[in-house]
């Protein structure tokens, strides 16, 4: 795995840590409310068993009261804790996984990036920043997904027609005062691919035809060359890391102000650690 160093390894150690405490707060809370939830089941059983006149019902009952109250809050404190602690552990394998997808020549370097401009209202710029990322995630989706247009369809044709009349030419043994044909591998259960590899290789320019006059009928608008839908792509990429890296700069100052608000599990783990991936480069010898 590649090695962190600097600011991006005070930022995983950072998140492994939140993670680390919002486990022990969370043990501590489970504790406490364990003995507060004790604690009130005497308290009822006992103001069961008061008449209503009894003088220690008041008192009791303001206990139970007090009683059910904090142990509501302490549970909504251990959710929130629970959230913190998968949030970050999610978070933080995440990064793990993709330190150890890199290339060992890969290199890591940290990105500047701009002061954040005082946000007032940083969850609702939060939730329209990560509207913006789902919408072009969105767009990527449809351009990776946008059909070739039709000369390069075309030229994928000739290919495909060329590779299946060169698998399905036969053997022909002429020898023996015999004429016989079979296939490469002959199976007495052809797939379709076989048949159109024979038909191919005994008819490639009606084949070819053919297929074209499909493309011709099918390319959808909105076709892209395969220049265009790789240059779209990088810049929708590039446009995406770089919001996110924005939307790291939010989460950041949320914390700091003591906000709960958490990372998306899928973020760029490059966004959230604060650096980019350049390959080594190779001494001259």
């Amino acid at each position: 795995m590649i090695e962190l160093r600097d600011t991006a390894a005070r930022k995983l150690g950072s998140i492994e840590q939140s993670a680390g405490d919002a486990t022990a707060l969370v043990a501590s809370l489970i504790g406490r409310l364990n003995e507060l939830r004790n604690v009130l089941l005497l308290r009822e059983r006992e103001l069961a068993c008061l008449s209503e006149d009894d003088p220690k019902r008041p008192a009791i009952a303001a206990e139970v009261k007090r009683l059910s109250s904090e142990i509501e809050s302490l549970t909504e404190t251990q959710k929130r804790r629970q959230d913190r602690r998968d949030n970050d552990a999610q978070v933080a394998v995440q990064c793990r996984r993709w330190l150890e997808s890199l290339p060992r020549d890969a290199v890591l370097t940290a990105v500047p990036v701009a002061p954040l401009e005082d946000v007032a209202d940083i969850p609702g710029t939060l939730a329209a920043l990560r509207q913006r990322i789902d919408n072009l995630k969105a767009e990527r989706r449809n351009v990776k997904g946008a059909a070739l247009v039709g000369t390069e369809l075309k030229q994928r044709a000739r290919d495909l027609v060329a590779e299946l009349a060169a698998q399905g030419c036969p053997k022909i043994d002429l020898y023996g005062g015999k004429l016989e044909v079979f296939a490469e591998q002959d199976s007495p259960r052809a797939s379709i691919r076989d048949v159109a590899s024979m038909i191919a290789w005994a008819m490639p320019d009606a084949v070819l035809s053919a297929l074209q006059r499909e493309i011709e009928a099918r390319v959808p608008d909105g076709a892209m060359s395969e220049q265009s839908r790789l240059r779209k792509l990088g810049k929708l990429d590039a446009e995406i890391l770089e919001l996110e890296r924005h939307e790291e700069q939010l989460i950041e100052t949320a914390l700091t102000r003591g906000q709960d608000v958490y990372r998306r599990p899928n973020a760029n783990a490059a966004a959230i650690l604060g650096v980019d991936v350049a390959k080594r480069r190779k001494r001259a010898a």
